[in-house]
């Protein structure tokens, strides 16, 4: 992050070039979501199968290397044309396989206009195309709203707690705490207030507990390290934050209200258990004076075998 506010200094937009393989995919996205994140207009350059900026300019391909500069895409152009090169586009089921994980990047961009030239762009690759453009286009945004539905609204761009109901508001309220620790904003408000085991999905729980522990341990978070300590779900949840539209800084009163409804959520969860009753009587939980006893209540469910997740 120092590093790329000092390339700042001196332009606003930024190629990556990395190695051809996926290894050198993987560290270009990694790395665009930090520039991304700093404002900057990052691109990905594509080299040629099999080289590496090293190789290309020591053999003296410097007409090759300048043209990959030249072409390098803007990151969800760069993600779809990986999953385009995945499937064979001359059968029918391969253009289904890319627009289905197609999908889910445009799923994750945080608003219409911003999804809709993408679907402009791969509308010709649906089934219903020969029947009608417009069909098929809305063919394509009807998958693409589903998918946010799956994932729980987590594309929508967060508005206040107060409009956000079930669920899916518990997610957005998630999603919002963990861009704002990631991001450095009142990390030791969140650190301190709640626990990775608030979180209600296995990929938020898996992402919150890497960047509590790293918080912990180095009073910062470095993005790069973060997404190489976590497992794919986790890793493409922080990427989706890191890069998305996060909107102004998160408030001190947003950010308790968001923790409000976490802990809300989980009090209504953790009730549902029977087990609660003994604790209730012996005193250990005064429903009144929330969240009193409830690490012990936790530690009880893990023991025997009734998690709260």
């Amino acid at each position: 992050q120092d590093h790329i506010r000092i390339l700042m200094r001196y332009s606003k937009k930024v190629v990556l070039a990395y190695d051809s393989d996926s290894a050198g995919m993987k560290a270009a996205l990694r790395s665009a979501a930090m520039f991304y994140e700093a404002d900057c207009d990052v691109r990905i350059a594509r080299l040629p199968a099999g080289e590496d900026p090293d190789s290309l300019l020591r053999e003296g391909k410097v007409a090759d290397f300048s043209a990959a500069i030249s072409n390098a895409l803007p990151i969800v152009d760069y993600r779809l044309a990986i999953i385009q090169e995945q499937f064979d586009l001359s059968t029918t089921d391969g253009r289904a396989g890319m627009l289905g994980e197609a999908t889910k990047v445009l799923a994750e961009l945080p608003r219409d206009i911003v999804r809709e030239k993408y679907v402009k762009a791969l509308v010709r690759y649906h089934p219903n195309f020969e029947s009608g453009t417009t069909g098929a286009e809305e063919h394509l945004r009807r998958d693409i709203e589903a998918e946010i539905r799956q994932r729980g609204g987590r594309a929508v761009k967060t508005t206040a707690v107060g409009s956000s109901k079930g669920l899916a508001g518990v997610q957005r309220a998630e999603s919002a705490i963990l861009r704002a620790l990631i991001q450095g904003e009142m990390a030791e408000v969140i650190v301190s207030s709640l626990s990775p085991e608030d979180f209600s999905t296995d990929a938020g729980r898996a992402a919150a507990k890497a960047a509590f522990a790293m918080f912990r341990a180095k009073q910062g978070i470095y993005l790069p390290e973060l997404l190489d300590s976590v497992d794919q779900e986790a890793g493409s949840l922080l990427s989706e934050l890191a890069i998305g539209d996060e909107g102004p800084p998160i408030s001190e009163k947003a950010l308790q209200d968001y923790i409000a409804l976490i802990e809300n959520s989980k009090v209504r969860k953790l009730r549902t258990y029977e087990v609660l009753a003994p604790y209730i009587k012996d005193g250990a939980i005064d429903p009144k004076s929330w969240p009193k006893g409830q690490a012990e209540v936790e530690e009880y469910l893990r023991k025997s075998g009734k998690r709260t997740d």
